[in-house]
């Protein structure tokens, strides 16, 4: 009998315990899911834009929350203004566009007619074509210029009005390349993961990215932190690269 009531106290106060430090000092969490109005509860990816709405990305759609209600873009079948593709890889918020890089293509929400406007890039004959493949990554740079990493046309550079992109090559002889990843340092400099080539740091004047290390020839991902590091993930490890 004591060994039960001991047991039972014991359980008690671990449950105490658990729920005075979810309830204490700290900022307070709230879950929103579907049952709030989200379209699905796989988040992939957050941003917030400059009138203060958040959007999210998720597998089955972009949603726009404005701290009360969820208003929910898809792909409407039939209409060029709606989302390409549902499942989103990335947002950026800049300038008064809204970028979107999805599973089959990158587009941009325009705040003055409330649609989504295609992106395109140019193919090996110098003809513009319609962004319909994957998107990594979008990031932006402090001049409002605007980067996507993806799978099939290397590393793509929109300016604030733009839409057809610029292909900025690590190597003028070869054009199709995987870039995974990019993101930009506290100097402003844009930096991008070329997948089985390793890191890269775009050169703007030169408007071409210069490989300055093949260790991360496979990484998956990257951040940097407050003093210049560069953070680097993959499958099996974890890398970090100083900048300098």
């Amino acid at each position: 009998m004591f060994q039960r009531l001991k047991a039972f106290l014991l359980i008690f106060f671990i449950c105490y315990s658990l729920a005075a430090i979810a309830k204490g000092p700290g900022f307070p969490v709230r879950y929103l899911g579907i049952e709030d109005g989200l379209s699905n509860n796989a988040v992939t990816c957050i941003t917030q834009d400059k009138y203060g709405f958040m959007w999210m990305g998720t597998y089955d759609g972009l949603n726009r929350y404005d701290g009360y209600t969820f208003k929910v873009f898809r792909n409407i079948w039939g209409d060029k203004n709606s989302l390409v593709n549902n499942h989103i890889k990335s947002i950026n918020a800049s300038g008064g566009r809204i970028y979107v890089g999805t599973e089959k293509g990158l587009m941009y929400f325009d705040y003055a007619d409330s649609r989504f406007h295609a992106l395109y890039c140019y193919n090996e004959k110098h003809e513009p074509i319609k962004i319909g493949f994957n998107i990594n990554e979008i990031v932006s740079d402090r001049s409002g210029n605007i980067f996507a990493t993806n799978g099939t046309y290397g590393f793509l550079k929109f300016g604030k009005t733009d839409t057809i992109g610029k292909e900025i090559l690590y190597d003028v002889k070869k054009q199709q390349f995987n870039t995974i990843a990019a993101q930009m340092d506290t100097q402003g400099t844009i930096w991008i993961l070329v997948n089985g080539v390793g890191l890269g740091r775009y050169d703007a004047p030169a408007e071409k990215i210069k490989i300055v290390s093949s260790e991360l020839a496979y990484a998956g991902c990257m951040t940097i932190d407050g003093k210049g590091k560069i953070i680097a993930g993959r499958r099996c490890d974890l890398h970090s690269k100083l900048k300098r």
